[in-house]
C-alpha cells in the first residue's frame, strides 16, 4: 500500500463525474428547500399586515355633519385613538375618533 492511495469509500466504485453530479444535486435541492422554506416565512409576515379598512373613506363631524376630509390612517397620540385626515387643503390633522364619523361617500355640493 503507497503513502499516496486514498482511503477505500463508497465513490471509488463509480465514476468521478458520477460522484459529483450527486453531490451538485444534493447542493442544489438543499438550496430550493432552504429558500423555499425562507419565502413562506417572508410570505407569512407580509401577508399578516393587513389595511385598516376606513382608510381611504370620508371624515365627517359627528355633531354637525361637516366635511372634514379623507382618512389616510389611523393611531395613537397621548394614549387617544386618532383618525389622520387629509383637509381638502393637503394638510393633515390628527382627530380623535370619538369626534368622528366615516362614510363612504364624499360631500355633494350643489352649485
Amino acid at each position: 500500500m503507497s503513502l499516496l492511495s486514498s482511503p477505500s469509500s463508497n465513490t471509488e466504485d463509480m465514476p468521478r463525474s458520477e460522484a459529483l453530479w450527486k453531490r451538485i444535486l444534493k447542493q442544489v435541492l438543499i438550496a430550493v428547500f432552504a429558500s423555499s422554506v425562507m419565502l413562506a416565512i417572508y410570505l407569512m409576515v407580509v401577508n399578516d399586515r393587513k389595511e385598516d379598512e376606513v382608510v381611504g373613506k370620508h371624515a365627517y363631524v359627528s355633531k354637525n355633519g361637516s366635511y372634514v376630509g379623507e382618512i389616510k390612517g389611523k393611531g395613537l397620540k397621548k394614549g387617544i385613538k386618532v383618525y389622520y385626515i387629509k383637509q381638502a387643503t393637503g394638510s393633515i390633522i390628527s382627530m380623535s375618533e370619538s369626534y368622528i364619523e366615516v362614510k363612504d361617500s364624499p360631500p355633494k355640493y350643489d352649485f
